[in-house]
């Protein structure tokens, strides 16, 4: 940074009040700066040679930040030692986070015995949550036996629920016959809710005598 500040300061003559003497649009300083920028409209051949060290420099920035960044633009041969220990640290941890979050490409050889021993144990509590989510990445084959009845009871409530809220699959042969009881009051409100509103989807004849008076009176006279 020192050395683009005595460059710029170079280019930059400051006048007797201070203020800088160059003129805004110096086409030599738009080309230098344009060439820092790494911008296609530089030409290399209009830069001292002071100007072109800087511009080496702010290569070998970028690249830096590139490898960095694990961009495949990053040329590993233009890194010094320094550098290169710490990208490589950084791309070892970035790996390690995309095989433990399960998001982006993960390669396992890239990774201790003790690493791939944490990610395969990240790996089976998310398919555990992916069963007891009934997901549909879940892996039953890949549960012990305990995970196998927990994720086979969360699945026998979640159909509980589907057929109690009338939403999503319903499979009724795998409830018990005091869930359908459940179900079918549950069925036998909603009915009744929707023939107390007026509803297009009420089903006057699965209404008790009672029921059936008591929405039409909350319907009032009919015109």
């Amino acid at each position: 940074m020192t050395l683009l500040l005595s460059i710029l300061a170079f280019l930059l003559p400051l006048g007797p009040s201070g203020a800088s003497s160059a003129k805004p649009d110096d086409p030599h300083l738009r080309n230098f700066e344009n060439c820092l920028d790494l911008l296609n409209d530089c030409d290399a051949s209009q830069l001292s040679a002071l100007e072109r060290k800087a511009v080496d420099e702010a290569r070998l920035d970028h690249n830096f930040q590139d490898c960095f960044d694990g961009f495949s633009t990053c040329d590993p041969s233009k890194l010094s030692a320094a550098e290169r220990t710490l990208t490589e640290r950084t791309t070892h941890d970035r790996n390690l986070q995309s095989c433990l979050s399960g998001i982006g490409e993960c390669d396992e050889h890239g990774l201790s015995a003790e690493e791939r021993q944490v990610v395969a144990e990240a790996r089976q509590i998310e398919n555990l949550k992916s069963c007891l989510d009934t997901l549909f990445d879940c892996h039953t084959d890949r549960l012990s036996p305990w995970e196998q009845k927990a994720a086979a009871t969360a699945r026998q409530n979640h159909n509980l629920g589907n057929c109690l809220d009338d939403l999503g699959a319903c499979d009724r042969s795998q409830l018990s016959a005091e869930e359908l009881k459940d179900v079918q009051r549950a069925a036998d409100a909603r009915n009744l809710n929707a023939c107390l509103s007026g509803r297009d989807t009420c089903d006057r004849s699965r209404l008790t005598a009672g029921e059936r008076q008591e929405a039409a009176q909350a319907l009032g006279p009919r015109r």
